[in-house]
């Protein structure tokens, strides 16, 4: 068995769509407007968003770590898009954590491998 995709409900199309594409600059695979998916690269499963207005976020829900070469670069990238992103980051062994949020909610994660001295 193997994780073959991840998404996430979305309620405002235009402001997931920016986010996941523009702030957080993940490559967009595949779009369809019209019956309203889109799936961006990760470098691995694919991160699927779906249309589901009526459908909210779930707070205590999965969540997606992104691997970050630079997550000071990120942070700024998503507060200047309007992100919420936590002000700590978390250390965990060898990783630095940054804890941010997408338009709906969902919590997301972007770790950077620290260098070891």
């Amino acid at each position: 068995m193997h994780l073959s995709a991840i998404w996430f409900p979305v309620s405002d199309w235009e402001r997931a769509k920016a986010f996941y594409g523009q702030a957080l600059g993940l490559p967009l695979r595949q779009l369809n407007d019209a019956d309203g998916w889109a799936a961006y690269a990760t470098g691995g499963a694919p991160l699927f968003i779906v249309r589901r207005p009526g459908l909210p976020a779930n707070p205590g829900g999965p969540v997606v770590t992104f691997a970050s070469d630079d997550l000071e670069a990120l942070r700024d990238r998503l507060e200047t898009a309007g992100a919420r992103v936590n002000n700590d980051l978390a250390h965990s062994g060898d990783l630095l954590i940054m804890t941010f949020y997408d338009p709906d909610g969902h919590r997301l994660e972007a770790a950077q491998v620290l260098a070891r001295e």
